[in-house]
């Protein structure tokens, strides 16, 4: 169905006057859920509505103080009992403006039942994603959405460790096929307020039992049949400890790395998406912990992400790993993704091309494809440029695969362009820039890498 172009118009200007007082704009999902509250209560003439309209325009309170004075508030009571609505007037008239139009376009809704706005909640944290918090990455929609397609959960139990605002989640749930059993869905956050605008999310998608909660991911004890993460990044270190079973470190997203293997139920499947430099990075930390994935979970398939993917929070290369589902296979697939259904650029507008569906039918045919793989090594084999075995006629440009033996002998680098084959001299000619760009930020980074490498070999000499 989609949002009405004068409701998203409220929805930018909201956000815009969220930063112009000051606010931060993280407070507004639940500042819109206390006003689509009020608002429904006086839609539905419950209790001394007058009144409650008075206090909300006019006076500053608690909700705990509304649900004092009577009305039924549903779910919400639970939900929205620790918020402080905003102080400033013109803000709450705002808030209150936009859901007397949400009202307007959906008027049957109850504070029961607010799925219906699933998709208007979803238009809002993608406003507040595009704005570019440097504090808060969420993850956008359609990458969710595709790694749920890719771990197929079907019943048992689903784990974020990072939830975030909850777009992993939600995705689960609507992602179910017919006939698919509902998962037992389980999201962790260190962060309140992201944990209440993930409940939110969930209630507006019309999810009751989800159990978010504010905790930290590392001291989780439980195991999970089903683990989506995006692993928090830009907090670069985890609270000054060292943690890690397979080698310790301060860094946060190494640590989640980590953690989540070893919170896998058996046969269980994970999808977690990585920065690039954890593909390739010659550091013993990054090594280890690749070998691991490798060895130890069935790490089976590294899915390339293009630049913009995250923009305008970052433009470095991300990739999704997949591991996990109880077959140790000899194959790793390595994916290359270049079209996502949006634009790679701040506004993230929705576009035609997508290579998602073709990615999600190869990963779940992978042994099929591996076959075809394997008999065209058999065909005939050659080498390409970082001398590693491939077939001289391979017809599929999005991917290939690497034996885990190959692997083993490039050092676990999980880069998928270490195992490319070559494309035919006619290719060659018309080959994109941007790929050729690309890759020589790769041979720049492997290079860093290896100085910064000698720079600890040679510390005490090094000038």
């Amino acid at each position: 169905m989609g949002v009405a172009k004068g409701i998203r118009d409220d929805i930018e200007r909201l956000i815009e006057q969220f930063y112009l007082e000051g606010r931060n704009v993280l407070e507004l999902p639940e500042q819109l859920a206390v006003a689509l509250v009020v608002g429904v209560g006086r839609k539905r003439k419950w209790g001394q509505i007058s009144e409650y309209e008075i206090l909300y325009r006019e006076e500053d309170y608690s909700m705990e103080e509304i649900y004092a004075r009577g009305g039924n508030y549903g779910l919400w009571k639970e939900f929205l009992e620790e918020v402080t609505i905003v102080k400033s007037r013109q803000l709450r008239c705002e808030l209150l403006r936009l859901a007397e139009s949400l009202l307007e376009e959906w008027p049957k809704l109850t504070p029961e039942d607010f799925s219906p706005l699933g998709e208007v909640m979803e238009y809002l944290l993608d406003a507040i994603f595009r704005k570019g918090n440097k504090n808060f990455l969420f993850t956008p929609v359609n990458i969710a959405r595709f790694m749920v397609r890719l771990v197929q959960p079907d019943g048992g139990t689903l784990w974020d460790p990072a939830c975030g605002s909850g777009t992993f989640l939600v995705e689960a749930v609507r992602g179910r096929e017919e006939g698919e059993n509902p998962s037992a869905l389980f999201g962790t956050d260190i962060n309140e307020q992201m944990r209440r605008i993930a409940r939110i999310n969930a209630l507006f998608h019309g999810i009751k039992n989800a159990r978010i909660v504010t905790e930290d991911a590392l001291e989780e004890k439980r195991q999970f049949d089903v683990i989506l993460a995006n692993p928090p990044v830009s907090a670069g270190r985890g609270n000054d400890r060292f943690y890690g079973h397979i080698v310790p470190t301060a860094a946060l997203h190494l640590q989640y790395l980590q953690m989540i293997p070893e919170h896998l139920a058996p046969g269980g499947r994970a999808a977690v998406l990585v920065n690039e430099n954890v593909l390739f990075s010659k550091k013993s930390t990054e090594t280890k912990i690749r070998k691991a994935l490798v060895e130890r979970y069935g790490l089976w398939a590294v899915i390339s992400l293009p630049k913009g993917v995250f923009a305008p929070y970052t433009n470095a290369k991300s990739s999704i790993i997949l591991f996990g589902g109880g077959r140790h296979r000899e194959e790793i697939l390595f994916y290359e993704l270049h079209h996502l259904g949006y634009t790679l650029d701040n506004k993230h507008m929705e576009k035609e091309e997508n290579d998602i569906p073709k990615a999600v039918a190869v990963c779940s045919e992978s042994a099929v494809y591996y076959e075809k793989w394997d008999m065209a090594l058999r065909q005939g084999s050659t080498f390409n440029a970082d001398g590693v075995r491939i077939p001289e006629d391979w017809q599929e440009e999005d991917f290939w695969f690497a034996d885990r033996s190959t692997v083993r002998e490039n050092g676990y680098v999980l880069l998928p362009d270490r195992y490319r084959p070559q494309r035919p001299k006619e290719q060659e000619v018309q080959e994109d820039y941007r790929e050729l760009l690309d890759r020589l930020f790769h041979l720049e980074r492997e290079a860093g890498e290896q100085l910064e490498e000698l720079k600890e070999i040679f510390q005490g000499d090094w000038i």
